[in-house]
């Protein structure tokens, strides 16, 4: 049973990857929220 699980959970992630590759508008959403958290964060001393 234990094994059936994990194979149901690799499954709906690999769904998740399909329809996240497939929708632009994902993948825009995460390219924005990824740039202002990389443009905002305070750059380290150097």
């Amino acid at each position: 049973m234990a094994v059936a699980s994990a194979e149901f959970g690799q499954i709906e992630k690999t769904l998740q990857t399909l329809t996240y590759i497939d929708d632009e508008s994902k993948r825009r959403a995460t390219l924005t929220q990824r740039t202002k958290m990389f443009t905002t964060r305070p750059k380290a001393p150097s």
